[in-house]
C-alpha cells in the first residue's frame, strides 16, 4: 500500500497543482456508468438470461457468434456489468477489465461448470487449421481469439434487453452443489440462491474481497490444469480451502469472541 510520496527536486508547484487537479478529476470524481461486456465460455451451452439488481448479467451470445460443434466444449456467453467510467480512457479501461476479471473469477467459484475468459494478452498455439479435408490437414500457428463479424462492442450505455429471453433454471443450492457430472443434454444452470450469493460477495471488505477472489482463481486453475496434471489440480483446490482460512490471530479472536472472553 502506497503510504507517502516524497516530492524530487524538479517537482514544481505549478506541477503540483496540475497533478491535484487531473488526480482529482480522473480518479476521484465520480465518472458516467457505463456497461461493460465480456464474452466467458461454459463448460455447456448458456441459454437463458440472469439478471442481479441493475447490476449484472448473464445471457447467451447472440445466434451468429461462432459456436462449437459438439455439445460438450466451450460454449460462449456474455456477461455484462456496470462500471463507473472516467475522464482519462486508461483508467476507465483498468476499472472494466478489473471488475470484468472479478465477475470472471465469482461465477467460476459459484457456478458448477468451468468458467473462463480468453485473456487480454495474445496467446498462440499449434492449431489444425482444416479438420475438415482429412487428406489435407495442415496445422498453424494461431493467435487465441473469440470474434466474429458484427460483433458486439466491449463497452454499451445500457445492459442488453432480455425480455424476449427466457430466465436460466434455477436449482435448489443443496442440490446444485452436490450433483456431479455433466451429460450432452445439460446446460448452465444456477442455483436458487444466487441473488444472496451475489449479494454476501459485494458486502464485502475490500480485504475479505480480495481474500474470496485468490480463492475463486485456485478453484478456477484447479479445473484449467486438471487435464495437464491431476496433481496440479489437487495443489490448486488446497490453495483455494487455504486462501478462505483467517490469519491465526484472527481465528483465534474469533474463538475468543464466540466464547465471551
Amino acid at each position: 500500500m502506497l503510504t507517502q510520496i516524497t516530492p524530487g527536486p524538479c517537482l514544481t508547484p505549478t506541477d503540483l497543482a496540475a497533478l491535484q487537479v487531473r488526480i482529482a478529476r480522473e480518479l476521484l470524481t465520480p465518472g458516467q456508468t457505463r456497461v461493460g461486456r465480456d464474452v466467458l465460455f461454459s463448460s455447456v451451452p448458456v441459454e437463458g438470461y440472469f439478471q442481479y439488481r441493475d447490476l449484472v448479467q448473464i445471457l447467451p451470445a447472440p445466434p451468429e457468434a461462432p459456436r462449437p460443434r459438439s455439445t460438450m466444449g466451450e460454449h460462449p456467453f456474455l456477461c455484462e456489468f456496470r462500471f463507473s467510467a472516467s475522464a482519462n480512457w486508461t483508467i476507465g479501461r483498468l476499472r472494466r477489465n478489473r471488475l470484468g476479471r472479478e465477475l470472471e473469477l465469482v461465477l467460476s467459484g459459484l457456478l458448477e461448470f468451468k468458467i473462463r475468459r480468453i485473456g487480454y494478452l495474445a496467446r498462440h498455439y499449434w492449431v489444425l487449421l482444416n479438420d475438415e479435408d482429412l487428406p489435407n490437414w495442415r496445422s498453424g500457428y494461431q493467435q487465441e481469439m473469440y470474434t466474429w463479424p458484427g460483433a458486439a462492442a466491449f463497452e454499451a450505455d445500457e445492459l442488453a434487453p432480455v425480455e424476449k429471453l427466457p430466465s436460466l433454471i434455477r436449482i435448489d443450492p443443496a442440490e446444485y452443489y452436490t450433483r456431479t457430472g455433466i451429460g450432452s443434454d445439460r446446460r448452465l444452470e444456477i442455483p436458487a440462491n444466487l441473488e444472496e450469493l451475489l449479494n454476501s460477495f459485494f458486502a464485502l471488505s475490500r480485504s475479505d474481497r480480495d481474500r474470496f477472489l485468490r480463492s475463486c482463481f485456485w478453484f478456477q486453475h484447479a479445473r484449467t490444469v486438471y487435464l495437464d496434471s491431476r496433481s496440479a489440480a489437487f495443489a490448486s483446490v488446497i490453495s483455494a480451502i487455504e486462501a478462505l482460512i483467517p490469519p491465526a490471530r484472527e481465528a483465534w479472536k474469533s474463538v475468543q469472541h464466540a466464547i465471551g472472553r
